[in-house]
């Protein structure tokens, strides 16, 4: 597997959870996961990398049970990110996400790592 292929198996499975918008682009329409470009890294003198750190966020809108949805949710996208083949869910840390209408919004920012063809 190459770090796209990892992109596309956590899209993929998150695109699976009932109310939520799976996406790879920055812009989101929150209830929403968004899967960022990994982190890589190298085991060997091999010119592919042997293991992706990927980042997913999970967007929610702002105002009043901001925390209480967003809480609700974190247990059903680790449940996604878990049915991943060669992915460990690592941790979950809270705080925001920049959004293009210029506020940044709740979020968790899941960190998702997987062994790749390295």
């Amino acid at each position: 597997m190459d770090a796209i292929e990892g992109v596309g198996l956590l899209r993929d499975a998150l695109s699976e959870v009932p109310g939520l918008s799976a996406q790879t682009s920055a812009d989101v329409d929150p209830p929403a996961v968004v899967v960022g470009p990994p982190a890589l890294e190298w085991e060997d003198y091999s010119s592919a990398p042997s293991t992706g750190r990927y980042p997913v966020w999970l967007v929610v809108t702002g105002g009043d049970g901001a925390t209480e949805q967003l809480l609700g949710l974190v247990p059903v996208v680790a449940a996604a990110i878990d049915s991943v083949d060669n992915a460990v869910l690592l941790r979950a840390d809270p705080g925001v996400y920049p959004s293009s209408a210029g506020s940044d919004l709740p979020a968790y920012q899941f960190q998702v790592e997987i062994a790749l063809g390295g």
